[in-house]
Parts: structure tokens; C-alpha cells; sequence
């Protein structure tokens, strides 16, 4: 269970009657650090992502204290558990999500996210985005609006993924890790063994060699098995369509979307989102 000083801001949105269990905003909205403050117990099963835009936060849990500073991203796993203050003396300003449903689950397991994850990161574009959509929000454009909210979780969650890689001594494996993380990082780019070797200054076969060694696949084959891992979740559990998906992927088109998707599963995109959840309705689009 996670527990939290909440000093007073502005709720954005707070949990109505509307739950679509794919993904849900239980709560919302900006915070600092006044002289008053009241504790509240966040809902079980529920992650909390947190962007500090100014000042300083403590963060006490059972493993010891972490601070978050300017322009850092919180994510808080729903099974953990910690307490949160505010440097009294600093003017604080910052923004947080209460989420639960199966995607934000799929993204904390497909991402292995830590417990606890703190990453440096200016993705004020997008935290601002979800405060906008979520405080226009309401049960007529709930599940519309959850698409959208969506999307910029997903780039808040490459951002907490890209901070969360530990320090480890320097060897082959830990330069394919390297190798792993920056696929990863850049899985809704246009990623190629050309970028990959331009930016770690080794030839394309070096690269090879290193991640078969310690994966025993390819990075292209790695990247497009991370994608389509990705393309399953949105397929799953959400009304994204397909060509929307592609998209997001960074596939050329649709067709090539489904041509890959369907050597990797066995079943077009399509067929997959209808055999693992018959009620959705797709947005639009029979993009295949």
C-alpha cells in the first residue's frame, strides 16, 4: 500500500463511476507545499507517477530515503509501500497520477519497473498533457479520453525505464545490456543496426556478436519481439486502432505492421485483438 503526505494543490480529476479496467485515473492534479498538509491512504492495487517541477521531495520507504529534485519523474509500484514530505523551506510545484487497470500492469511488467523509480527527465509536455485531458474529463468522454491519456503513459514509462538502469562494471554483457537499453529507449523510433552501431562507434558485426552472445538473437530481432510484445498489450487492452498502433511502432504502414505481427504470433493483428478480447470495439479503421 502506498502512503503519502498530501499537502494541499488542485485536484484535477478524482475517480467518478466510470471504469473501463483497461486503464483508470483514480486521482489527480497538482500539489505544494503549504503550511497544512493531511495523510491519505492511496487505493490498493494502484501506481502513483509523480513529476516534480520545482523544489525538493523526501521519500522514506522501508529500503532507506531517496530525494526528488527539479524535473525528476516518480514512478511508486503499487506494492510499494513509502512516505512523502516536502522540503518546508523550498518552494515546491509538481504533478501526480493515482492509475490502476491492466495496461499501466502490462507496461510495469513488459518494462520491469522497479519499486521505486526516480529518472531526471523532461517530459513536462506530456504530464501537462494528462492534467489537461484528465480536468476536461468527464462520463461522457471518459473512455475516449483514457485512449488519450494513454499514449502519454506509455512516454512516461520509456522515460522511467531509461533512468532505472543500474551502474555495473564495464564488459561484454554489460555493453549488450547497453545495447538493449538503447533498443528499448528507442522502440517507437525508426531504429536500425546502422543507428545502433553509429551510436556505440562499432561496426554492425561487433554489435551483432555482442547481443547474440548474451541474448542469442539479433538486436533487429530483440526490437521487433519488443514491439510486438508492445503491439499485443495495446491490441489487448486498449481501443487504439491498429493503424494507430503502427504508427505509435513506427512501422512504415499498417500492412507492414501486420506482416511482422503476424510472422511473430501466427494471426494478423486483427484476429489476435479479437481472440483475446471479443467485446472491444476497435476506433475505426481495417487497416489490414
Amino acid at each position: 500500500m502506498l502512503k503519502s503526505e498530501m499537502y494541499s494543490g488542485e485536484i484535477t480529476y478524482a475517480y467518478n463511476d466510470c471504469r473501463s479496467g483497461i486503464l483508470d485515473i483514480l486521482l489527480a492534479g497538482t500539489i505544494c507545499n503549504p503550511h497544512n498538509y493531511t495523510k491519505s491512504i492511496l487505493p490498493d492495487n494502484s501506481y502513483l507517477i509523480g513529476y516534480l517541477q520545482t523544489g525538493r521531495m523526501k521519500i522514506t520507504c522501508c529500503d532507506g530515503v531517496r530525494y526528488l529534485t527539479e524535473n525528476d519523474l516518480l514512478f511508486l509500484h503499487k506494492n510499494t509501500t513509502c512516505h512523502l514530505s516536502f522540503d518546508s523551506d523550498i518552494n515546491c510545484f509538481g504533478y501526480w497520477f493515482v492509475i490502476s487497470g491492466k495496461l499501466i500492469d502490462s507496461l510495469a511488467e513488459v518494462y520491469s519497473l522497479a519499486n521505486i523509480c526516480i529518472r531526471k527527465s523532461y517530459v513536462i509536455d506530456s504530464v501537462i498533457t494528462i492534467n489537461v485531458i484528465l480536468s476536461r474529463t468527464n462520463t461522457d468522454n471518459y473512455h475516449d479520453n483514457m485512449n488519450a491519456v494513454s499514449r502519454c503513459i506509455f512516454d512516461l514509462v520509456l522515460a522511467l525505464h531509461d533512468g532505472c538502469e543500474k551502474s555495473q562494471p564495464c564488459s561484454e554483457d554489460h555493453f549488450a545490456q547497453k545495447i538493449k537499453h538503447y533498443i528499448d529507449n528507442n522502440i517507437y523510433n525508426d531504429i536500425s543496426l546502422d543507428h545502433i552501431a553509429k551510436h556505440f562507434g562499432l561496426t554492425k558485426m561487433h554489435i551483432i556478436r555482442l547481443f547474440k552472445s548474451a541474448y542469442r538473437v539479433t538486436p533487429m530481432q530483440y526490437a521487433i519481439s519488443k514491439r510486438t510484445e508492445i503491439a499485443k498489450a495495446l491490441l489487448t487492452d486498449t481501443n487504439i486502432s491498429i493503424k494507430k498502433v503502427s504508427e505509435m511502432l513506427h512501422y512504415s504502414n499498417s500492412q507492414h505492421f501486420s506482416n511482422s505481427f503476424r510472422k511473430i504470433t501466427g494471426m494478423s493483428p486483427n484476429r489476435f485483438r479479437h481472440m483475446n478480447k471479443p467485446k472491444l470495439k476497435s476506433e475505426t479503421n481495417k487497416s489490414e
